[in-house]
């Protein structure tokens, strides 16, 4: 704040920024240092947190396969697979953490009925939070009362560590935790006694 430049260019980026920086001023200026950064460190806190929920989501992926949607050029869209009937297939983008729970639940309540297997791709997901697994928790207890098998894919080293001291890979079975999304359809496969190839 003491370098002129540095405080001018803050104003040319995002607003919440810029408001962080005046906020944090204001308070140095008129009140007491200490409280001064107490707060631009809770308000950057914030702001993180909610521009993490906002590059994070959640969706039904299974619809691809029939066409909805478009999957570019990524080799490992699941519109490139045969996903069995009876398998629904959500995906989870971003960071799994409190602030985006909410987005998770309502993303499930598009299923209108219980299936046989239910995929969470979770490839992108980089970090979780113990909010987020306690929510997994929730659902894989909803999928044992409605008989459906929930099995995960593309688990990432942080989540899976978290998972793992938690005991919740011992809870839901290591072998429903899956490499990749191929893995994760052979998994569903042999669960609905299906040959390999439907």
């Amino acid at each position: 704040m003491s370098e002129l430049h540095h405080f001018v260019s803050i104003f040319k980026g995002p607003k919440s920024d810029a408001f962080v920086l005046v906020l944090t001023f204001a308070l140095t200026v008129l009140v007491d240092l200490t409280v001064a950064v107490q707060v631009g460190v809770v308000m950057a806190s914030l702001l993180f947190i909610w521009r993490m929920s906002e590059i994070t989501d959640v969706s039904m992926i299974t619809k691809e396969v029939r066409g909805e949607e478009d999957f570019g050029d990524d080799p490992n869209a699941i519109a490139l697979r045969k996903v069995p009937v009876g398998v629904e297939v959500f995906e989870v983008n971003g960071p799994f953490f409190f602030g985006m729970v909410n987005e998770f639940k309502n993303a499930l309540r598009n299923l209108e009925k219980p299936v046989p297997v239910l995929i969470i791709r979770t490839r992108k997901v980089s970090a979780i939070d113990a909010t987020a697994i306690h929510v997994l928790r929730e659902l894989y207890h909803r999928c044992q009362k409605e008989k459906t098998q929930l099995i995960f894919s593309g688990v990432q080293p942080q989540p899976r560590r978290a998972f793992r001291r938690s005991g919740f890979i011992e809870e839901v079975g290591a072998e429903n935790f899956c490499e990749d999304i191929d893995e994760a359809l052979m998994r569903a496969r042999a669960v609905l006694g299906l040959a390999k190839g439907y």
